[in-house]
């Protein structure tokens, strides 16, 4: 699969359907970087995540609006979309929509994700869900 390809996969496949079978090998070991943290994950790991997403925004979908090469990195604009209508980090749900904008950068070791960068405003996300 081709890395754009491969990109778009995982936010319309993983994360929208959750199905991981088109993206699996990619994301077998990678580095997520967010808020200033780096953490080790894998497929399961992931898995877990999107799991936690779609049981407080069972309506969860992620647009991808613009897909960027540069060589190894790859870099993406996209809006996350939801409504909180289950639990959510450990709080009842609000019943409130989100919409929020997010940046992803995606580094390639062959055809290997090996490091993932996303870039949000949390206290906005936060901010919708309370309201």
């Amino acid at each position: 699969m081709e890395r754009e390809q491969l990109v778009r996969a995982i936010f319309d496949e993983a994360w929208n359907r959750e199905h991981y079978d088109s993206v699996a090998a990619a994301l077998a070991r990678f580095r997520f970087h967010i808020g200033g943290r780096t953490v080790d994950m894998g497929l399961s790991d992931l898995r877990g995540i999107v799991a936690g997403w779609h049981e407080g925004f069972p309506d969860l979908a992620f647009e991808t609006h613009t897909v960027v090469f540069s060589g190894d990195d790859v870099a993406v604009r996209a809006t996350l979309r939801g409504t909180n209508t289950g639990t959510w980090r450990g709080s009842p749900p609000t019943g409130r929509a989100i919409e929020v904008a997010h940046a992803f950068f995606f580094h390639f070791a062959g055809d290997l994700i090996s490091d993932v960068w996303e870039l949000l405003d949390q206290g906005e996300l936060q901010r919708q869900v309370d309201r």
